[in-house]
């Protein structure tokens, strides 16, 4: 019971971490593309 609570902190943890990721990776994309118009 605990090692199934400890993954799902985990397993939150990681898709936060690829929230993040992406939220910068969409952020740069759209400043590069501002600066280039």
């Amino acid at each position: 019971m605990k090692k199934l609570t400890t993954t799902e902190g985990h397993t939150h943890s990681v898709s936060q971490k690829w929230a993040t990721v992406v939220a910068l990776l969409l952020f740069i994309m759209l400043r590069e593309r501002a600066a280039a118009w």
